[in-house]
């Protein structure tokens, strides 16, 4: 009996998405974003291995090959997954210091704020949002 595919054969270890998948070879392959997708599309052979419905001798020689010569594609997915959790930090720490700021200008002295506080939210806002852009311009 065939084991059902759970999880996406590209980005190893994300669950997949029902509603996307492709036909390959009369069999559904399944995903779990559109860029998976696209990358199972260009090479199938390189993800056979890890399908349930194609794992009987699946592993190639080009596999291990690549898998000798760290594929480049395996870290583009790798920085792929790392846009989202960097935007919502940037995102976190831009509305910091946004409250930070808005509290700094209380005239309230429990509530002040030192300005060194405020000063490294606003480095750390700024240096997130930079790796954040560079992931994103790598990735797409």
């Amino acid at each position: 009996m065939q084991q059902a595919q759970s999880l996406c054969p590209v980005m190893v270890g994300n669950k997949i998405d029902p509603d996307l998948y492709t036909v390959y070879r009369g069999e559904k392959v399944f995903f779990c974003c559109q860029f998976c997708k696209t990358e199972f599309e260009k090479n199938p052979e390189k993800y056979l291995h890890r399908l349930p419905q194609f794992a009987a001798g699946a592993a190639t020689d080009q596999d291990e090959y690549e898998h000798a010569e760290h594929d480049h594609a395996d870290v583009h997915i790798l920085l792929a997954q790392l846009a989202k959790p960097t935007g919502i930090a940037t995102l976190s720490l831009v509305a910091l210091t946004a409250c930070l700021g808005l509290l700094r200008r209380l005239r309230r002295p429990s509530l002040k704020v030192p300005l060194q506080l405020h000063k490294i939210a606003g480095i750390c806002a700024l240096g997130s949002g930079a790796i954040h852009a560079a992931i994103v311009l790598l990735t797409h």
